[in-house]
Formats: structure tokens, sequence, C-alpha cells
């Protein structure tokens, strides 16, 4: 297919986020056997705004998608996170170009008033909308229409997670966390408390974006996960946010280090116990990370089997192929995991 894809390719970062999610879906679309082409939004509305203002340029942003998709005429039309397309852009599109498709996928968390207002205002322009969240867990999903809503995992994609942690002989860190710890996030107070009790049973933690630490990017944030045992994901969401997890889940099991994660008997069904480590609070934690630092043959297991959970049935190429399947409404070529699970099940037939 000719697929246009409209997202925050992020252009003027030069390679600063390559990992994003943006640009694993067009690789693995690609790999798939898609022409595709990527609509960077706030690039383009900089770029036609005379002040360079990506707010001041948002009309004719509108306007020039028109004028690219005219050009292309693509089967599908892929929307990420693109806030700045409005309603009279997209019934236009629809309207020139009635057998095209348009999907919309979205990776961050469901529960605020911005993501209500996006999805109010997207949903009725499109053939299928994809979340890293269970549809189920939108707390006012009976006013929209659920049957176009599916959930997606957070993509790996092996030439974006291309070290094998696990394989390391030595290693400068034990365990690592890479995320903000700003007062919206919640989870500075568990943070400061964690890299108390790493130090006081003597295990070498790193940390970065957060208690004072720079943040990190572009490769060099690869080369640090790569260089640890252990890594932490501390998501923003709450357990009743039914499959959530920060995209961050698959960079750390897609780079093959241990993933500590917070108890969660939603995530469980797509991560199960022998991929990844669950821990019920800070006590837990802490024992466990001893644990496998002194048994570590048993942690490696762990991990490679996470990884190779993150590459297989998690990877970019199987939930692209996903989005478009459904997207078209044809058959499955393959068995989904994540369809199979009972709360996602259940939304389809209620």
């Amino acid at each position: 297919m000719r697929i246009v894809h409209a997202s925050n390719h992020s252009l003027r970062k030069y390679g600063l986020t390559y990992y994003s999610v943006d640009r694993k879906f067009s690789l693995a679309l690609q790999r798939n056997g898609h022409f595709v082409y990527d609509f960077s939004d706030r690039d383009v509305a900089r770029m036609e705004s005379v002040f360079k203002s990506k707010n001041l340029g948002r009309n004719k942003l509108n306007r020039v998608l028109l004028e690219t998709i005219d050009n292309i005429q693509p089967d599908l039309l892929l929307l990420g996170h693109t806030e700045r397309f409005d309603e009279n852009c997209l019934r236009e599109a629809r309207f020139k170009f009635p057998e095209m498709k348009i999907a919309q996928w979205y990776v961050d968390p469901i529960w605020t008033n911005e993501f209500k207002t996006f999805i109010t205002n997207r949903l009725p322009f499109v053939d299928a909308f994809f979340m890293t969240s269970s549809p189920e867990s939108i707390p006012y999903i009976e006013n929209i229409e659920k049957s176009k809503l599916f959930f997606i995992p957070n993509p790996s994609d092996i030439t974006i997670e291309s070290d094998k942690a696990f394989e390391n002989e030595l290693f400068d860190y034990d365990v690592i966390y890479c995320g903000r710890d700003d007062p919206a996030s919640c989870r500075g107070g568990f943070l400061r408390a964690f890299q108390d009790k790493l130090k006081s049973n003597a295990i070498n933690g790193r940390f970065w974006g957060c208690l004072g630490n720079p943040p990190i990017s572009g490769r060099s944030y690869y080369n640090e996960l790569s260089k640890a045992k252990m890594g932490l994901n501390l998501s923003r969401g709450i357990n009743s946010y039914k499959l959530y997890s920060s995209d961050r889940i698959a960079q750390l099991m897609g780079e093959g280090l241990l993933v500590f994660n917070e108890e969660n008997s939603y995530l469980k069904k797509l991560y199960p116990d022998d991929s990844i480590v669950y821990y019920k609070d800070l006590n837990d934690i802490v024992e466990k990370i001893l644990f496998y630092l002194s048994n570590w043959h048993e942690g490696k297991l762990i991990a490679q089997r996470g990884y190779n959970l993150a590459h297989t049935d998690f990877s970019a190429d199987v939930i692209a192929r996903y989005i478009v399947e459904v997207t078209l409404g044809t058959k499955f070529s393959m068995p989904y995991k994540w369809e199979a699970i009972d709360t996602l099940k259940n939304l389809r037939v209620s």
C-alpha cells in the first residue's frame, strides 16, 4: 500500500529521539512491504509559518496535509500524536478520498483531559483507533464508538533495540532508571526512597532524567542501557488503567535487561512472570534485586525470555501488521497474542 504517516517525526531534533514509536512504525511498515511517506506535522507547521511557530502555522499545516494526500493518494492515512489536524481537514480528506482508510495510534496516558478532547474530536473521522491502554479503561467509553477502539502493545524494533545486555560478562550498573520525576508523574517520592535503599544495600544504581541528574537521549541512552543488568519500568499510570505501560518497557526488554515492574495483574497477561519481575513495594523490589544479583543465572534467563518476547510477539513489524489488518478489516494473517486477553475479548463482544 501507499501510506502517509502523519506524526511528530521530530526532524528538528536531528536523531535525538530516533527510537520513537513514530520511527518504529514507519520502519516496520516499510519492512512489511508498504511505501511510507513520513509527514512531520510540527516541523511542517513551523516551516509554513512566517515566524517559525508550530501554532501559528496550524492552518497552513492542514492545507499542506491535504495537498500531500492529493499528491500521493494513499491507501492509508496513519495518524500519530497529531493534535494540530482539525476536523475540517479530516472531513475534507474523507470526502475527497472516500476509499482511503484512516487509522490513529496513541501511546500516551489516557486519563488526561487532553486525551478526552483528542479522542472525542478524532474518533468520528478514523476507521480504527489504537492505544497502549485497554479501551475498557476509558471512563467515558459508553459515550464513544468503542467498536473503533483497539489495544496495541508498546513496540520493540530489532534495528533500534539492537543490544543483548544479558549476554554481557561485565556491567557498569546493577540497575538503571531513565525517566522524569516531575510532580505530575508522582514518581519522585518512590525514586528518592529507591535510591536511598540501593545505596544502603551497596547496589550500584544509575539514574538519568531524575533526582537531579540530566536526561539522556539518542544513542547515548541505549549505550547506558546496555551497561546495566537490570532496569526499572516505572510508569505514570496506575493499575486501574488496564494494560498501560510507558514505552520504556519495550526499550528495556528489547535491549535485554532484566526488567522490574510494579505488580500489575493486567500486564501479566502480556508479560508473564517468566519474562519480567514484578514487585509489590519498595522493600520487595530491593529484596528481589539482591536475589538476582546473587543468582544471576536465573535473572539472565528471565531477561532473555523478555527479550525474545519483545522481538517476536511485540515487535514493531507484528504490531504494524495488526494495525493494517484491523483498519482494512481483513482476516488476520497470524495470531496476535493480545487479542486473546480476556478484558479485550469482552470489549469486542459486549
